[in-house]
């Protein structure tokens, strides 16, 4: 133990059912301010919501408490709707026990449950460079990262050498969530099939995350089509207050990609989130994704190390 980490005698312990969800709710965007700053997008109370109804709360959360007997951070196991292979662990502490032992003790725990519950797979990621006591307690316990994902910041648009569309090929835009989610889930499961993480969307998920996101952030979906046949779709949310969009996906069919496609859809999105008064726009990218990095690179997107997400598979 460092001479600067905080001695503070900690208690893991089930989640009550009369825990105030408000409070844990601070705890987790005190910890998300802390790491994110100026990308920093508060959570509202929908995002219990996310947690999909298979969750139960005394089965499957943590709650951590200092000396004096108060809640300071909370760890829980979720399938977040079932839109990932694996569980995952999410958590949250105050700022203010980042340089103590709470964040080791309180993944042992967490992970010590997942074994309990006898999980196949429970993963965690870590994000940006204030997460360092949590990679370091990790690293402590013996695991190793397994896959990274890169944030990226747009301010400056740069507009690619002009390529015009195949023939027959638009780009339509639309306000809000999909009218059809049965037609967007299956360009989205089409699109990224075998990418990291991925488990093929269901349109009841997918709706009831649009539904919770559009009560917190403006919605665009942009359809690719080909002949009236969609062949790709784009999301963005943006924040009003703070005006930081974020490009939730970007997905072609495979069978028409290498055509130019891809980059006008995406330019497409970030054309009008900069028209909506967007300052920033951020996304993220997988590290060994060098096609995507170098597209983005091109549309002016600048790489930010600091926000680097980490995963770790720990059991």
């Amino acid at each position: 133990m460092s001479s600067k980490t905080k001695k503070v005698n900690f208690q893991i312990k089930s989640w009550d059912e009369n825990t105030d969800r408000s409070l844990i709710l601070s705890i987790y965007n005190a910890h998300r301010k802390h790491i994110l700053s100026e990308a920093y997008v508060e959570q509202k109370k929908d995002i219990f919501l996310m947690l999909g109804d298979k969750v139960k709360y005394s089965r499957d959360f943590l709650l951590a408490e200092n000396e004096k007997g108060e809640i300071v951070g909370v760890a829980g196991l979720t399938n977040f709707l079932g839109n990932v292979k694996s569980t995952r662990l999410i958590y949250g502490i105050l700022p203010e026990y980042f340089n103590s032992t709470l964040p080791q003790q309180l993944l042992k725990a967490a992970i010590a449950l997942g074994k309990k519950l006898k999980l196949s797979t429970l993963v965690l990621d870590t994000k940006g460079s204030n997460s360092a006591p949590f990679d370091n307690a990790l690293e402590h316990m013996g695991y190793h990262p397994i896959q990274y994902l890169l944030e990226m910041h747009l301010t400056d648009f740069i507009q690619t050498t002009p390529v015009d569309l195949p023939l027959d090929v638009s780009i339509l835009q639309k306000s809000g969530e999909p009218d059809n989610y049965h037609l967007y889930v299956d360009l989205i499961n089409k699109s990224f099939i075998g990418s990291f993480e991925f488990l093929p969307a269901k349109a009841e998920s997918s709706k009831k995350i649009f539904q919770i996101r559009k009560n917190q952030f403006d919605i665009e979906v942009f359809y690719v089509k080909n002949q009236q046949q969609p062949i790709g779709v784009s999301v963005f949310f943006v924040d009003a207050q703070k005006k930081i969009g974020t490009i939730y996906s970007v997905g072609i069919l495979p069978e028409y990609r290498h055509r130019g496609i891809g980059t006008k859809l995406l330019e497409a999105t970030i054309q009008t989130a900069k028209n909506q008064g967007c300052k920033t726009i951020q996304l993220d990218v997988h590290v060994d994704n060098e096609k995507a990095l170098n597209l983005y690179q091109k549309l002016g997107f600048q790489s930010n190390e600091n926000m680097k997400s980490t995963f770790y598979k720990v059991i």
